[in-house]
């Protein structure tokens, strides 16, 4: 049975010298998930989560693109609001709906409001005459 926090034991079985060494190699040099990690140790994605932030290594993000924001905030209204958003989403690599949220937010449409009105500034797309 394993004591919280030790993993010594589990990374001598698999060849390391240290929990850390362990831990860096499968998680930082192999690339591998959480749940990857647990699934090799017989442990949950949040116990590989503590044991790897107790060792020192920082963690990466949960993934997607996480520069919406800076990439949103390039381009002009003029792009958003003529181009189409599912050609501009591909373009810029983004999901549509962030297209529409964005569209919204630049028109000064809530979100409760959109969905209420339908409004044609969020999604011209849906209105067509």
């Amino acid at each position: 049975m394993r004591i919280a926090n030790d993993w010594s034991k589990e990374a001598r079985q698999l060849g390391y010298k240290s929990a850390k060494e362990m831990f860096t190699d499968l998680y930082v040099t192999k690339r591998m998930t959480l749940s990857e990690i647990g699934n090799v140790l017989s442990a949950s994605p949040t116990a590989i989560n503590m044991a790897i932030t107790n060792n020192g290594i920082q963690l990466r993000g949960r993934g997607g693109p996480n520069n919406t924001k800076s990439v949103l905030d390039a381009i002009d209204d003029l792009e958003l609001f003529t181009e189409k958003p599912l050609a501009l989403a591909a373009r810029l690599n983004v999901n549509k709906s962030l297209i529409y949220k964005e569209r919204a937010k630049r028109a000064g449409v809530s979100g409760k409001e959109r969905k209420v009105s339908g409004d044609v500034v969020a999604n011209p797309e849906d209105h067509q005459d």
